[in-house]
């Protein structure tokens, strides 16, 4: 009986620290949100921001930080398990019919994996976003 009752505790010892983990997760989520928020409504703040193009010239646009926090909405849904793969891909599927949705990813993608390169997560959810992006490119 011990041994089962000491099965048992370290199961919700593993199960409290997965959630706390995703906890921490989404707070940084929050956080993120809450600063591109401060960057759409504000244009000095959005100077602040590097641009996703590395065209020289081209700014980063409110609709860029915008199409920034869709996509990194459905990565936490995906992430949290709020969301299941198939609900993630039929989303990103109908948010890359969005031309300015195709065009934020066209010219974030490059910088985007140049940060996350190797991390297994990441890079998961940057295919998903490519596979999605290719599957709705017009014939």
């Amino acid at each position: 009986m011990q041994g089962r009752e000491l099965r048992n505790q370290r199961e919700e010892l593993r199960m409290a620290q997965e959630e706390q983990a995703r906890s921490s997760e989404v707070a940084m989520r929050e956080l993120h949100t809450d600063l591109i928020k401060m960057a759409i409504e504000d244009s000095e703040l959005r100077s602040v921001w590097p641009a996703p193009a590395p065209a020289p010239g081209e700014h980063t646009t409110r609709k860029d930080h915008y199409c920034n926090l869709i996509l990194n909405l459905q990565k936490v849904a995906y992430e949290t398990r709020t969301i299941e793969l198939p609900e993630l891909r039929s989303a990103l599927r109908f948010l890359m019919t969005s031309p300015d949705m195709r065009a934020f990813w066209s010219r974030s993608r490059p910088s985007r994996v140049s940060i996350t390169d190797g991390d297994d997560t990441e890079d998961t959810f940057t295919a998903e976003v490519d596979a999605a992006y290719t599957d709705t490119i017009a014939p």
